[in-house]
């Protein structure tokens, strides 16, 4: 249980400072993107971060033992992970051998580095995150990281404005042939957000301008995935705290809801020169003009014409052995049965059961819908858009798994 709490002004936590160390990865990366600093391998980064929350979680253990209490959960948690490892290392001789090895060693970086990062890190927040509730320092920092972020996406706009003239997040930049995970970005701004409204639990008008900051920013940045369902989410976080005023968004939305699917296309094709309003209404325009869903349901089907026996045992890059682009990969959950096999698949949708039963104890108990929210937006984004490469479901399992309150069991 957590007994202690912060204090207003104490000095910020190892696994609060790995994971700003994280966000502010993305500013860095816009700047490779504008050619403002040279480049260099962001899993340095990572890679010390790792090695911190492992050194310091190892001697948590030799100081208090091996003995500690664990949950179910957090059990599976753990044997999940190992089998992703053990995956890992079986197909990469299989795959350099094939050709594949700086195919491997990228998206190894998206599927064990930076998930075992995010994963730690959310073991760590886990068990504090309520007592952070009483850091400044923390609420600060986590602001200014959304600052940051609004000033990327302030100037991805500008300069998409300038080259197109058109208000759209612009994340290439042709003169230097380089790019911008803006997918990643998006999710990035959800999660701080999500978790600056777990923060500031109890200051409602800080949190309902959060949201709507939040929700503005997110229209801006491309990611229809990001910002369709943090705007949901964001709403059900009021609902399931269970402030009355959240009708003054739910009927609005509701009503702005009914107009798009009643009327996508007209307004699909009204604001067809607005790029960025034309991406999101696609959605509701119908399929014949969403390309991207109709490429989504053919990696669907392509994804299942692999052997039945890789169903079973799991093929890791199986899009790669399939097409030769580690990028074709089935966008959701599947795609992590089709690289990692059906038991370690079975396992995490239990884990995920679990998680949903945690999350809203926790929120029936004290009323805190923080872990159900997180919960919520990554459960919803690998069902219906992110693939088995997605880092932030690790955040959430980690910190929704090991979340903590007093007199909790």
């Amino acid at each position: 249980m957590v007994t202690s709490s912060y204090s207003k002004n104490k000095a910020i936590s190892l696994p609060w400072f790995a994971l700003l160390a994280f966000f502010f990865t993305f500013l860095v990366d816009y700047l490779f993107l504008l050619g403002k600093i040279p480049i260099f391998p962001l899993s340095l980064i990572y890679i010390g971060l790792l090695l911190l929350l492992s050194f310091s979680i190892f001697t948590k253990l030799l100081r208090f033992g091996f003995g500690l209490k664990i949950e179910l959960v957090q059990l599976l948690s753990w044997i999940l992970i190992a089998f992703v490892v053990f995956q890992h290392f079986v197909w990469f001789p299989q795959i350099a051998s094939n050709g594949g090895r700086d195919v491997f060693m990228f998206m190894a970086g998206q599927t064990l580095m930076v998930p075992l990062l995010l994963w730690l890190i959310g073991t760590q927040l886990g068990e504090q995150f309520r007592a952070s509730h009483n850091s400044r320092v923390v609420k600060v920092s986590m602001f200014l990281i959304l600052l940051g972020f609004a000033i990327v996406l302030a100037n991805g706009v500008i300069r998409g404005y300038l080259f197109s003239g058109t208000l759209f997040f612009m994340y290439r930049n042709y003169s230097l042939d380089r790019s911008f995970n803006y997918l990643w970005f998006g999710d990035a701004i959800a999660f701080v957000s999500l978790m600056i409204l777990g923060l500031l639990d109890g200051q409602y008008k800080a949190q309902i301008a959060t949201y709507l900051v939040t929700s503005l920013m997110l229209l801006f940045n491309y990611s229809r995935t990001s910002f369709i369902i943090f705007a949901v989410v964001g709403i059900l976080y009021f609902f399931w705290k269970k402030k009355k005023p959240v009708l003054l968004f739910f009927i609005p939305f509701s009503t702005v809801l009914l107009v798009l699917i009643t009327q996508g296309p007209f307004l699909y094709e009204r604001f067809s020169k607005v790029r960025f309003l034309k991406r999101m209404l696609s959605i509701f325009a119908g399929l014949s003009v969403n390309e991207s869903i109709m490429d989504r349901i053919i990696t669907i089907k392509e994804g299942f014409s692999s052997p039945p026996i890789y169903m079973i045992l799991g093929r890791f890059m199986d899009e790669w052995w399939r097409t030769g682009d580690p990028g074709y990969y089935i966008h959701n959950w599947l795609s992590f049965l089709m690289s990692y096999g059906l038991i370690p698949f079975i396992l995490s949708i239990v884990i995920f059961v679990l998680l949903i039963y945690k999350a809203n104890r926790i929120r029936d108990l004290v009323g805190d819908p923080f872990p159900l929210a997180l919960l919520a937006y990554s459960l919803l984004a690998v069902t219906i858009s992110r693939a088995y490469n997605w880092p932030f479901i690790w955040l959430a399992v980690g910190l929704t798994g090991y979340y903590r309150i007093e007199n909790f069991s």
